[in-house]
Formats: C-alpha cells, structure tokens, sequence
C-alpha cells in the first residue's frame, strides 16, 4: 500500500502535517495569549478597578473623619471660620469617599457578585452614616452628640477596614489563581511547543527516510540500468515494483530495454541473412569461375584441333600439288 503511494501525494501528505502542525502550534499561542490577556486584564480590574477605590474610599473617609476632628478642634478655640471651611472640606471629602465606593461596588458586583460584596457595602454605608451624623453634628454645633458618635465611628471604621480587608484577600486570592492558571498555561503551551518540535523533527527524518527509499535509491538503481544500457548489457533485469511515478519510470526502463533487445535481435538477424547471402554469392562466383576456367580450356583444344586440321589440309594439298 505504502509503496504505491505517488510522490506527489506523499510531497502533500508532508506539506499538510507541517501545516497542521504549524496551525496547532499558532493555534495553541494565540489561545495562551489570549487567555493571558483576559488574566491580566481580570488581574488589573481586580486591583485597579476594585482594590484602588476601595482603599481610596476608606483613605477619603478617613480623612473626613480627621477633619471634622480638626473643624471641632477650631471651633471649641473659636476659629469660626477655619472649623466651617474645614467642615465643609470634609463632607467634600466624605462626598468623594461615596463616589470612588460605588465605583468600586459596580465593578466589584459585576466580577464578583453582590453576595460577596455585601458585607463591605453595608460596613461603608454604616460608618459614612455616623460620619454623617457627626458632621451634621458638627455643623449645628452640637459638640456633645459628635463626641458620643466617637466609639461608634471608631468601631465602624474598624469594621469596614476588616471587611474591606477581607475582600481584598479573596481578591488576592482569585488573582493568585490567575496567574497560577497563566503559569499552567504557559507550561502547557511550552509542552505542545515541545512536543510539535518533536514531531516536527520525526517527520523530517521520516521524509528523510521516505524520500532515500522511495526516490533517491531506485533513481540511483535507474542511472545504473542506464550506464548498463549504454555500456552494450541488455541481460539486466528491469523490476518494477510500484505503480508510482518511480514505478512508471521502471516501467518505461523495461519497455526501453525490450525494444532495444528486440531491435538488436533484430539486427543480428539481418547480419546473419546477409553472411548467408554474402556466402552463396561467394559460392556462386567460385562455381562460375570454374566454369568460365573449363570452357576456356574446351576453347583452347578446340582452337589446338583447328591448327592440326589446318596442318593436315595443308599437307594434304602440298601432297596433291606433287602429285
């Protein structure tokens, strides 16, 4: 089977898996780059869409809560003006504390779910209403309630800052697994990389193989055949064992030597006619020359007979002239 396989396919066949191999090989780095890219990028929302203004919510807030310290500090020394202007710079603050949090609870809710995010929204919306409370304290100059407020925004801050901490570890966690997950997938995509080389490299010394058995060998066994030919040795035989292009170059071989053996038979026969000819001609010369030989002496004891006949007439007539 394999050996009637055509070049051409087994050029094709070669080409394909190299093809195959090659798309594998892109395929699989397209799909890790790909799948690196979504990790990063789930690890950059992770800290710079969620972690970031979650911290930047609780700093801001903080810092609320310093200056309303800061506004009661001014007022109690009667520093009016400062204790308003500051006040004022801390619900400022308190304001952006709420904005940088629902920016971070969006996309907190939409990559993690609001169940996992509940407990830090309910511990920043409960520590920015004492908050709150104690600037509308504050700002109605009722120092007695903003001080009662203290432990409670104090215990509230302390409970944002664990559960805002706690949810910042699971972040931790979910991008500690994606970048194991990368890791493992870069390890899986230097495996196929490997393995493709691997067989990258079989195939080539298959081709190798293929291509000294399959093509190089019989061409050098058919240029063998052929200094045979024009060396005058018709006896070699011709095998043809496939039916593929080498096989039909065999197959052509055979029929050239055949016609060369039956045209040399053929020629050999000729001569030998032409020896047989070339001796009967002979044979016929020799005869006629012997021939031409006895007719000659015939003519020659003919001609000896008429000058004795002459001789005896002419001494017949000197005889009768005497007489």
């Amino acid at each position: 089977m394999w050996s009637n396989l055509k070049v051409r396919t087994c050029i094709t066949l070669v080409l394909g898996l190299f093809l195959v191999a090659m798309l594998v090989s892109n395929g699989m780095a397209w799909l890790g780059m790909s799948s690196s890219n979504d990790k990063l990028e789930r690890v950059n929302n992770a800290y710079s869409n969620q972690a970031v203004p979650a911290y930047d919510a609780y700093v801001m807030l903080l810092r609320a809560r310093l200056n309303i310290v800061s506004s009661m500090m001014d007022l109690q020394e009667g520093r009016l003006k400062e204790s308003a202007d500051t006040l004022a710079h801390a619900q400022r603050q308190a304001g952006e504390a709420r904005e940088r949090f629902e920016a971070f609870l969006a996309v907190a809710k939409a990559s993690s779910g609001a169940d996992r995010v509940g407990a830090v929204e309910t511990a920043f919306h409960a520590y920015l209403e004492v908050a709150a409370r104690q600037m509308e304290a504050m700002q109605n100059q009722r120092l007695g309630e903003f001080v009662q407020l203290n432990p409670s925004a104090q215990r509230l801050n302390t409970a944002f800052d664990t559960a805002a901490s706690a949810y910042l570890d699971r972040i931790d966690t979910d991008t500690d697994a994606l970048v194991d997950d990368a890791r493992a997938e870069h390890l899986r995509a230097n495996t196929v990389t490997l393995v493709l080389i691997v067989l990258a490299l079989a195939l080539c010394a298959g081709c190798g193989v293929f291509i000294g058995r399959a093509v190089l060998r019989p061409l050098k066994e058919a240029g063998q055949h052929f200094d045979r030919i024009a060396a005058g040795d018709l006896t070699a035989r011709v095998d043809v064992r496939n039916s593929n292009e080498i096989g039909q170059l065999f197959a052509g071989l055979k029929r050239m030597e055949e016609s060369l053996t039956r045209t040399v038979a053929a020629v050999r026969r000729g001569v030998d006619e032409i020896n047989v000819g070339s001796r009967e001609i002979s044979a016929g010369n020799t005869d006629l020359s012997s021939h031409t030989e006895e007719q000659a002496a015939s003519l020659e004891e003919t001609a000896a007979s008429m000058e004795q006949l002459a001789s005896t007439v002419k001494q017949n007539a000197d005889n009768a002239r005497q007489a």
